[in-house]
């Protein structure tokens, strides 16, 4: 399946892994209790954390980014991928299963980026250690679901 289907994929994927690599890099605990600034890496805890090792992207700004671009990536799919659904129904039926494959993880991606989308406002708002755990596994979900959908990009898949 040629990747240039869901253009421009490989940028999303990029920045869904550096979201994923900011949000396993936040603080286990927030003393400051400045949810949006601890998301985009400007509050106390991330000062210290960052001088300390490095931490503390700006995740608001990354999900901001992404969220327009998933949105396109759904819409891309939703728009496009029926054509080439009807296009390989005809050939081997490994062709016609990728796709629905494709879909379904494209599917799994924006329920999951909506879900950690839930989760950093209720950060916002809360600020607590509970929100932070939450926010690190549906970064790392999404971070897996973007791996899967690459490797069914993947031409010999």
């Amino acid at each position: 399946m040629n990747s240039r289907l869901l253009g421009g994929w490989r940028h999303v994927a990029d920045d869904v892994r550096r979201l994923a690599a900011g949000l396993n890099a936040l603080p286990g605990g927030c003393a400051c209790g400045q949810g949006a600034a601890h998301l985009a890496g400007m509050c106390t805890c991330c000062g210290s954390a960052e001088r300390s090792l490095g931490a503390c992207a700006d995740c608001e700004a990354l999900m901001a980014s992404l969220r327009d671009r998933i949105d396109d990536l759904v819409d891309s799919t939703i728009r496009f991928l029926p054509f080439v659904e009807m296009s390989t129904a005809g050939q081997r039926p490994l062709e016609s299963s990728r796709v629905g494959d494709l879909r379904g993880q494209v599917q799994r991606i924006a329920a999951t980026f909506q879900k950690l989308d839930t989760a950093a406002d209720e950060f916002r708002d809360g600020c607590t250690a509970s929100h932070i755990g939450v926010l690190r596994e549906l970064g790392t979900e999404l971070a897996a679901a973007t791996g899967q959908l690459d490797s069914l990009l993947e031409p010999d898949h």
